[in-house]
C-alpha cells in the first residue's frame, strides 16, 4: 500500500491478529510504500491499519503548496493524505464509509460533494460522515458560503469563502455565474465539465494558482475573487467583469480549449473577445465600444509609439531588468489587447459574430485534438478559412 510519508504507521492487524509490515523510504509523487503479506481467506475480515502524523508536500508540489494540507482554515487533502491507497483490494462495487471530525464552523467536501450528515459533539466540533463509493479521491473543507441556485434543470452549488460574502453580495456573482454559464453555452457549446445536471463551482486556496475542472466541478483559486484582482482594468471594465472573464476561462484555457502561449496567441485574447461579446449584449454597443475596443486600440497604438519597440536595437542594449520589463508588458498588450482586436477584425472577415460564433464554437468542440500542442494561431487560420 502506499501513504503520504508524513504519516507513521505504527500498528497492522487482521481479523485482530498482528501483521508484520515494512515501510521503504521511496517516497513518489508523494506517498511512500509499505508491504505486508495477508493469508488467503480474504473475505469477510478486517484489516485495521494504524497511523499518525502530519502530511508533507510531494517534492514536485514542494514550491507551490498546491496540495496536501492542513492549516487552522483550510485543508485540502488527496486520496493518499487521508487513507491508505491499497494495491489490488480495491472494488467499484462496494462503498467506504468515512467519519471525520473537524471545528464546527469548517464545511467540507468528500470527493467534491458537500458533506451534510454530522454529529454535533457539543466541544466545538463537528464529526461528520458519509458514504464513498470506491476511494477518497479530495477531501476539503473549509470556512464556506454556500449558494444553491439553477439555470434550467442545472444546478449550481457555488461555495464561497466567508471572508468573500460582502464581495459576493456587492458585485451580484450568483448572477454574473447566470448570465455567464447561458451566454457561453449557447454560443460555444455546454461546459464539458457539468454533468449529471449538477456543477460545484468552488474556491479554493490562494496557494493553489489557478484552478481546474473535472465532471461536475469547477474551481478557481481565491484571488479572482480578491480586491486587486477584480480592479484589474485589463480584464474589464468593472469587478463583476473581471469575474467574466475568469469564469470564461472554463471555456477557453487549460479547463477548456487549451491555448498555445505564442506572441500574439493565448487563451487570454479568446477570453477578453468572449467578455466583450457578453459585455456588449448585456450593456450595449456603445459600452463595449468605449470599455473594451477603444481601449485595446489605445494599449496597442501606445505599444507601437513605444521608443524600444520602434527601435529594438536599443532594446538590446537595457539592463536585463528593463528588457525584461519591456518585454513583459508587449506580451501582455499582445495577449489582452492586440489579440482580441485581431480577432474583431477576423468577425468582420468571417462575415459576423454569428459566423464567428460557428468557428468558437467548433473550437471548443474539437478541443480534444489540441491536448498535446494547444491550439495556436494557425489552427484558428485553418477553421477560419
Amino acid at each position: 500500500m502506499r501513504l503520504n510519508p508524513g504519516y507513521k504507521i505504527t500498528k497492522m492487524t487482521y481479523n485482530g491478529e498482528n501483521v508484520p509490515f515494512r515501510t521503504v523510504d521511496d517516497d513518489i509523487n508523494g506517498k511512500r510504500s509499505t508491504y505486508f503479506k495477508l493469508p488467503e481467506d480474504l473475505y469477510h475480515k478486517t484489516l485495521v491499519i494504524e497511523y499518525s502524523g502530519f502530511p508533507t508536500q510531494g517534492r514536485y508540489w514542494a514550491d507551490s503548496m498546491v496540495q496536501d494540507t492542513i492549516d487552522h482554515d483550510f485543508i485540502s487533502l488527496s486520496t493518499s493524505a487521508v487513507v491508505p491507497i491499497l494495491d489490488n483490494y480495491y472494488s467499484t462495487h462496494d462503498s467506504a464509509v468515512i467519519d471525520i471530525t473537524l471545528p464546527d464552523n469548517l464545511t467540507p467536501f468528500l470527493n467534491y460533494t458537500q458533506m451534510t450528515d454530522f454529529t454535533d459533539n457539543g466541544n466545538g466540533t463537528k464529526t461528520w460522515s458519509a458514504a464513498c463509493s470506491e476511494f477518497v479521491s479530495d477531501f476539503t473543507a473549509g470556512y464556506y458560503c454556500i449558494d444553491n441556485f439553477s439555470i434550467g434543470e442545472l444546478n449550481i452549488d457555488f461555495a464561497y469563502g466567508t471572508a468573500y460574502q460582502e464581495i459576493v453580495e456587492e458585485n451580484d456573482i450568483q448572477q454574473t455565474i447566470i448570465e455567464i454559464l447561458t451566454y457561453c453555452s449557447q454560443h460555444y457549446g455546454e461546459l464539458w465539465a457539468a454533468e449529471n445536471n449538477h456543477l460545484l463551482l468552488r474556491q479554493e486556496s490562494s496557494m493553489f494558482g489557478g484552478g481546474y475542472a473535472l465532471h461536475g466541478v469547477s474551481t478557481w483559486f481565491e484571488m479572482v475573487l480578491a480586491p486587486d484582482t477584480l480592479s484589474d482594468t485589463d480584464k474589464g471594465a468593472s469587478a463583476t467583469e473581471v469575474f467574466i472573464h475568469e469564469m470564461i476561462h472554463q471555456w477557453w484555457g487549460g479547463l477548456g480549449l487549451d491555448c498555445a502561449q505564442e506572441d500574439l496567441w493565448s487563451s487570454e485574447g479568446l477570453t477578453v473577445y468572449s467578455t466583450y461579446r457578453l459585455v456588449k449584449e448585456k450593456y450595449g454597443a456603445l459600452y463595449a465600444q468605449q470599455y473594451y475596443v477603444d481601449a485595446w486600440k489605445n494599449a496597442v497604438d501606445s505599444q507601437n509609439r513605444s521608443f524600444y519597440n520602434r527601435h529594438p536595437e536599443y532594446l538590446e542594449l537595457l539592463p536585463e531588468l528593463y528588457h525584461t520589463q519591456i518585454n513583459s508588458s508587449n506580451t501582455s498588450i499582445n495577449w489582452y489587447q492586440r489579440m482580441p482586436l485581431m480577432i474583431l477584425k477576423s468577425e468582420e472577415l468571417v462575415g459576423g459574430k454569428e459566423k464567428m460564433d460557428e468557428i468558437l464554437r467548433q473550437m471548443y468542440t474539437d478541443q480534444d485534438l489540441f491536448r498535446e500542442n494547444g491550439f495556436g494561431y494557425t489552427d484558428f487560420c485553418i477553421i477560419a478559412d
